[in-house]
């Protein structure tokens, strides 16, 4: 199964991501990636949630979803990582994070498609 297959709906958890980055940073654990259990749970609980015979086909968890959205985010440059320690990181957006969210959907998705491109 393909990143392009895997994820149907990357663009939308992206910007779940981004938007709680603009309103409440998330903490994130010392791995640098991934989110402290609270913030995780805050925001799996944002997501679109995706219908049975969707999730059928793609069994991904909350935490699956995020972890790839975070990936895109940090590879894209959408995101960063902020704060004073490796104890105190936070996911904040970046410059080209508020452009992008600020952009049409289909300049969203070329970007995402660029960096599937890109990862190949």
């Amino acid at each position: 199964m393909t990143n392009q297959t895997r994820f149907p709906y990357l663009l939308e958890d992206m910007v779940v991501v981004l938007m709680r980055c603009m309103s409440d940073p998330p903490r994130l654990k010392a791995d640098h990636v991934s989110f402290l259990k609270k913030d995780e749970d805050k925001l799996a609980a944002k997501l679109i949630s995706i219908p049975d015979h969707i999730s059928a086909i793609f069994p991904l968890s909350g935490k699956d979803r995020l972890a790839e959205a975070v990936r895109f985010l940090f590879n894209l440059r959408l995101a960063t990582k902020a704060g004073m320690s490796s104890k105190n990181m936070n996911l904040v957006i970046s410059e080209l994070g508020h452009k992008w969210l600020n952009s049409p959907t289909d300049k969203k998705l070329e970007l995402i498609i660029v960096g599937l491109c890109e990862a190949r």
